[in-house]
């Protein structure tokens, strides 16, 4: 794997944000809040090249890595949910997207 836990992060992040079609400003700001801007590109880019396949993949085999503890995992969906009511609201896509997520960390 070619990304550290931040990148792993921030692509998983972005599968979030992205998950109801709809990638709002605050969903970016919690984004960017702690990245260089170089590593938002960074990743973002990467994020865009890829398909849905490979973007679950990519999270599949990251989180063999950094969601070794229960504790890691949980913080990385405390992360997702933050993504998800970012907006205010929590609709049955991102529902779904959480319990995927889950299921793939």
């Amino acid at each position: 794997m070619h990304w550290n836990y931040t990148e792993f992060k921030t692509y998983l992040l972005l599968e979030a944000a992205h998950g109801d079609m709809d990638f709002s400003q605050e969903e970016k700001d919690i984004i960017t809040n702690k990245l260089s801007e170089e590593t938002y590109d960074k990743i973002l880019s990467e994020f865009h090249e890829d398909s849905d396949y490979q973007r679950i993949e990519k999270i599949r085999d990251a989180a063999k890595i950094y969601c070794d503890t229960s504790d890691k995992r949980m913080d990385l969906l405390e992360s997702v949910k933050d993504i998800f009511i970012s907006d205010g609201i929590y609709d049955t896509m991102e529902k779904n997207l959480m319990l995927y997520l889950k299921k793939l960390l």
